[in-house]
């Protein structure tokens, strides 16, 4: 292979340079996908070097590779390796943390710092589950420039599509089954800007009838789809023995109360105590919980088990619960899309409570959060929600985030006598909870909080004392110390820093230098108030 040529524009900003992708769908049937796949990158630097990583997912039993080659040039465009598919190595994409998985990898992984280096790769894979078809990002990050990256499909039944900013780059081009990208400068990374799918150019694909695992699926709108759900994954699951299973939830929980939302929120409390959450992603695990009476007999599952147990115990003492699908993600709100019904983009299953005066939010993977509290993982979204009975799009709670600091100084002749009162409220008091779900705080954790205040000087004598107030989402933080060398005596005046805690302001360009808006993930709110 000859060096190529890149053009001046198409390395401004660029960290690597896609000279040529092609992606072809071919789907032939329900069961019956191929996806082929072909990319060249020449990596410019060092901070290029996630291209050097090769990683094909596939599920096994469901998908297969059949094919695949990997040619790496060096900068004079040398070929320096040539990898065939069975030197690949093969992993479980969920190695780290789930307990049972049949996603994997083929992965490759190329270290060389002779830029440019130019790495060439392809891979046939064939599925015979057509729920999810692969997409099309063809700008798969900032500092990325492309020459051309294609994207074909071919179906014999019909599909939904969903451009999404399309209208923002002149370098695509639409032709009945053929998406196209030319000529496309890097886009330079900055700061707080918005999350890849509010800026960058993706299509995603999905086939009106389709298959997932043996389960066949039609669906052209959200109630469709919400009724697939609840037929093929929900239906039927109810405890064997409900008495006896009642019996033991009163037992643990006390007497029985004629609030639903307290008797909700003991039973909650039930789940967290007698559960712990672990990743099952076998066979149709990604949509499929585990039965109740699984759960309920080895006191584990992931987000779906835990939360249809959770809905399966509410439902034996009369307390109507909604099944939720959600993207998940603490640090952009990405939500499903009203015209556009499907999977995408959900990951994660969480539990709606409607009751008279209130609706009730809940996440059960959390061993932690108080009742009617989801956290930045899931606030502030749109969802959907599953029932026997029609479905709906709702969405998710905005909290009322705050930090508001109390802090009073009296000097001393030998330093300083300090009090310091923080009281979180909403997101803000996320990482607290950890701490608070037992009656004292352990020494080791309240080292690890105290040590936020490492840079008030030595302490001596510190008390420390958190608390939390799960019925308004707060916690407060009560600290108390002496410190010798805390202020410093100057004749007759005592010098004494007032910038306790930092605010944590963002440093920004200025706005003729940015290309994209600024988005944060949250708003939050930080007062302090002073005196001695």
């Amino acid at each position: 292979m000859m060096a190529q040529t890149v053009p001046d524009s198409l390395l401004k900003n660029a960290d690597a340079v896609i000279l040529e992708e092609l992606q072809r769908v071919i789907v032939n049937s329900p069961t019956k996908v191929k996806h082929e796949f072909f990319r060249t990158v020449q990596i410019l630097n060092k901070d290029g070097d996630d291209f050097q990583e090769i990683a094909w997912s596939y599920k096994n039993g469901t998908d297969k590779i059949v094919e695949g080659n990997i040619k790496v040039y060096n900068s004079s465009g040398k070929l320096i390796k040539d990898v065939s598919l069975k030197e690949m190595e093969d992993y479980s994409e969920y190695d780290a943390y789930a307990l049972i998985s049949d996603q994997r990898m083929k992965y490759w992984k190329f270290v060389g710092n002779d830029y440019p280096i130019t790495i060439e790769y392809s891979y046939n894979k064939v599925s015979n589950d057509s729920f999810f078809l692969p997409s099309w990002n063809p700008l798969v990050s900032t500092n990325t420039s492309v020459v051309k990256s294609t994207y074909q499909i071919f179906t014999k039944g019909p599909c939904l599509d969903k451009p999404l900013n399309f209208e923002n780059f002149s370098s695509i081009t639409v032709n009945e089954n053929v998406y196209e990208m030319n000529n496309q400068m890097a886009l330079k990374h900055e700061s707080f800007m918005p999350s890849f799918i509010n800026v960058f150019p993706l299509l995603i694909i999905r086939p009106i009838k389709y298959k997932f695992e043996d389960i066949a699926g039609q669906h052209e709108n959200w109630e469709q789809f919400s009724n697939w759900v609840y037929s093929s994954f929900l239906k039927d699951k109810t405890f064997e023995n409900p008495s006896l299973v009642k019996s033991e939830v009163l037992q643990a929980i006390g007497s029985q109360s004629d609030d639903p939302k307290t008797l909700a929120e003991k039973i909650y409390k039930y789940v967290q105590d007698q559960t712990r959450y672990i990743l099952i992603t076998l066979d149709d695990g990604g949509y499929n919980p585990m039965h109740p009476n699984d759960v309920y007999n080895l006191k584990y599952g992931d987000c779906k088990a835990l939360a249809f147990f959770y809905i399966s115990l509410l439902d034996l003492f009369d307390i109507e619960a909604d099944y939720v699908l959600v993207s998940a993600d603490s640090k952009h709100q990405d939500e499903l899309f009203d015209d556009f019904p499907g999977p995408f983009p959900f990951n994660h299953a969480i539990v709606r409570i409607p009751m008279e005066n209130d609706t009730i939010w809940v996440d059960c993977t959390s061993s932690t959060n108080p009742f009617n509290y989801l956290g930045s993982f899931t606030d502030d979204r749109k969802v959907l929600t599953v029932r026997e009975n029609g479905y709906e799009l709702a969405r998710t709670p905005v909290y009322e985030n705050k930090i508001h600091s109390n802090i009073k100084i009296k000097l001393t002749e030998n330093g300083v006598d300090m009090s310091i009162e923080n009281n979180q409220k909403g997101i803000q008091a996320d990482r607290f909870y950890h701490y608070t779900n037992s009656s004292v705080v352990s020494k080791e954790n309240k080292e690890k909080l105290v040590s936020n205040y490492s840079k008030l000087a030595s302490h001596e004598n510190i008390d420390y004392h958190l608390e939390a107030d799960e019925n308004s989402v707060a916690t407060k933080e009560t600290i108390n110390f002496t410190s010798s060398n805390y202020s410093e005596k100057l004749d007759e005046y005592t010098i004494c820093p007032v910038g306790i805690q930092k605010m944590r302001i963002p440093k920004l360009k200025k706005k003729k230098s940015r290309k994209f808006p600024i988005q944060f993930d949250r708003h939050y709110y930080r007062a302090y108030h002073i005196c001695s």
